[in-house]
């Protein structure tokens, strides 16, 4: 299969890599060529990724991970963060629509502000900050392809040169005597970006298109999952940890509160079990050393 990926940050560089490895034909599309790239992935442009997939006569893929995650950032920059996360998918799936393809689009859980229940890929969004509105102006856009997947999710993991790294932020905080704060206030259940890239191309090679929650099963605050990571990383370092109140924070944007997706359609459709958090995080730590 040739597979084109539009976005070569942390996600994108990870599954260009680990889908040549399994066989793909693998073009990454990018403004520069991230160095943890693998020699197997063609580095293009725009037009020379559509010369080769006019050029190809089997099944093709596209996936988009261009986004503006920076959710204070979007907020300041309404323009920039529709152009990012709503414009450009737009751009590239009418110019490849003619030719069929799937199309993979990479959203986000920051969809809902608050709740008592996982939410499923039918369940009311709420999206009550700039960033969550244009991922939604995203999803509407690709429901209206017949092999479109997207994919609702919210990842840690290992990431390219230059990219900030929440848990990085962590431990290098600990290591160095500083406390850090996070707020038991805003919920989820983040997934390993490992997992997440398996998960992704199961989906593709078993063409099942829709809106999908890939996540983990494990609900957690921001102060759960950082007293985790410090747990498997160093326990005796757990007294920098402190909780601080969502209000508190001053955000610029205001933030969802309750991000837990119900992942039970991924899970029956891909027949996955999914590891706890703690397992998770134990092998990101593994990753860090090699």
């Amino acid at each position: 299969m040739l597979v084109i990926i539009f976005g070569l940050g942390s996600l994108g560089t990870h599954l260009a890599n680990t889908l040549s490895k399994a066989g793909c034909v693998v073009i990454g599309v990018s403004r520069n060529k991230p160095q943890e790239l693998s020699d197997g992935v063609a580095h293009s442009t725009n037009e020379e990724a559509y010369a080769r997939a006019i050029a190809h006569t089997g099944e093709f893929c596209i996936i988009n991970t261009v986004a503006m995650t920076d959710v204070d950032h979007c907020e300041a920059h309404p323009e920039s963060a529709y152009k990012s996360n709503f414009e450009y998918l737009i751009k590239i799936g009418e110019l490849f629509k003619p030719l069929n393809p799937i199309l993979v689009h990479i959203s986000t859980d920051q969809l809902y502000d608050r709740g008592t229940l996982p939410k499923s890929e039918v369940d009311e969004v709420s999206p009550v900050n700039v960033y969550g509105y244009t991922k939604r102006m995203a999803e509407i856009y690709m429901a209206k392809w017949d092999r479109g997947i997207t994919i609702r999710t919210n990842y840690f993991g290992r990431t390219i040169a230059g990219k900030k790294n929440n848990f990085e932020f962590i431990i290098k905080s600990i290591e160095c005597s500083k406390e850090v704060y996070m707020t038991p206030d805003i919920v989820f259940n983040p997934i390993n970006i490992d997992l997440l890239v398996s998960g992704i191309t199961k989906l593709i090679n078993k063409k099942v298109f829709g809106i999908i929650n890939i996540t983990s099963n494990d609900v957690v605050s921001r102060y759960e999952l950082a007293n985790i990571l410090i747990k498997e990383y160093d326990q005796r370092k757990l007294s920098l940890l402190r909780s601080i109140r969502y209000e508190d924070l001053h955000f610029y944007a205001k933030r969802s509160r309750w991000m837990v997706l119900n992942n039970s359609k991924y899970t029956e459709l891909s027949h996955t079990s999914i590891p706890a958090l703690p397992h998770q995080i134990r092998d990101y730590l593994n990753s860090r050393e090699t």
